[in-house]
């Protein structure tokens, strides 16, 4: 979009390091990139309740508001996965997931099936399924086979 005396305005985009974080921040669109539909936020890698679309963006970016980013684990800037909500967005989110294919089902927790050196069922939630004997088991990351 062109302005009267020449210059563009850009469109921004408001992001938050989690689904539920009450932080915001505003980023360029052409700043955020590798969009995509997931369900683990970057940072804290916290497990959200369904797919959400996230993306990545230099920290250095953000145009205005506050996001839970310190840069105090090292020098800057740092690229770092940004969740993309719709009620953020709703004039340009049907634009950012065009092309991406329909938003995935999330899959239930369900107790993993392993069993321990002591012969108990581990019993952990996990949502990862894995084939043994031609079977399909639901493992934890810890007893997962791949």
């Amino acid at each position: 979009m062109e302005l009267e005396n020449g210059s563009e305005l850009r469109r921004s985009v408001t992001v938050r390091r989690t689904w539920k974080d009450f932080r915001a921040g505003s980023f360029p669109e052409d700043s955020i990139y590798g969009l995509r539909w997931d369900c683990v936020s970057g940072g804290v890698q916290e497990a959200s309740p369904q797919f959400f679309l996230y993306g990545y963006v230099s920290c250095d970016d953000m145009t205005d508001g506050e996001i839970a980013h310190s840069c105090m684990h090292g020098m800057g800037p740092h690229i770092i996965k940004v969740c993309v909500l719709k009620k953020d967005n709703p004039d340009i989110y049907d634009e950012l997931i065009d092309g991406l294919g329909p938003k995935p089902k999330f899959m239930p927790w369900k107790r993993c099936e392993a069993k321990k050196k002591s012969g108990e069922i581990c019993g952990c939630r996990t949502r990862t399924r894995d084939v043994i004997g031609g079977q399909v088991e639901y493992r934890c990351r810890r007893h997962y086979t791949r």
